[in-house]
């Protein structure tokens, strides 16, 4: 009986020493020090949720201009704040299936039904600065 009443006091001396070195661990870098040796980038092939502003035409070259829906976040960090300008452009067009071109000919709409893809190649931030993506 007596050991369990020590044991939960000698966990605790234990555990206190590596708790109180890991709060001076996290601490040894100031915020302004620890923010200039991380390097923000946000992975390749990362989502960006984008609204057109723009009518597009479907035309392949043409431009597209459109604008962040959410902020894009590395880490913990804002990286790009929401309302950023993309600009791109119409790269080609996706064929529908054969599926969905035969029930809209059945529907009436003989129209060729084609998806464009867009291609999003810069970054206009709100104080006029361009980044290349």
């Amino acid at each position: 009986m007596i050991f369990c009443k020590n044991l939960g006091r000698v966990a605790a001396l234990c555990i206190l020493p590596i708790c109180a070195a890991a709060a001076v661990e996290g601490q040894a870098l100031s915020p302004s020090e620890r923010s200039l040796s991380e390097h923000l980038v946000v992975p390749e092939g990362a989502p960006l949720r984008v609204i057109l502003t723009g009518k597009v035409r479907f035309k392949r070259g043409e431009p597209v201009h459109a604008r962040l829906v959410e902020p894009v976040y590395a880490f913990d960090r804002e990286v790009l704040p929401e309302n950023t300008e993309v600009i791109g452009h119409v790269t080609g067009f996706k064929s529908a299936s054969r599926w969905v071109r035969v029930t809209s000919m059945a529907g009436g709409n003989f129209t060729p039904p084609r998806e464009p893809q867009l291609t999003f190649d810069t970054l206009v931030l709100k104080d006029g600065k361009s980044i290349p993506i």
